[in-house]
């Protein structure tokens, strides 16, 4: 509870935040499989990735790739 008052998000949400951001990261720097990157960023399950993803940005792993080259 403390966290989310200070922080607004839940723990939950702030750590998926932070996966998602940081596979962002990779997305334009790297040119690592979108699977791979799914696993580096602590996901076990690409298909939860893929979902998480888009549910947070709107568009999918490969199209954020696509406009961010």
């Amino acid at each position: 509870r403390v966290f989310k008052e200070y922080s607004g998000v839940t723990v939950t949400e702030f750590i998926h935040e932070n996966r998602i951001r940081k596979s962002c990261e990779l997305l334009k720097n790297t040119s690592m499989s979108i699977e791979d990157i799914s696993r580096q960023i602590g996901y076990t399950n690409k298909t939860s990735f893929y979902k998480r993803f888009r549910a947070q940005l709107g568009i999918s792993p490969a199209d954020y790739r696509k406009v961010n080259i």
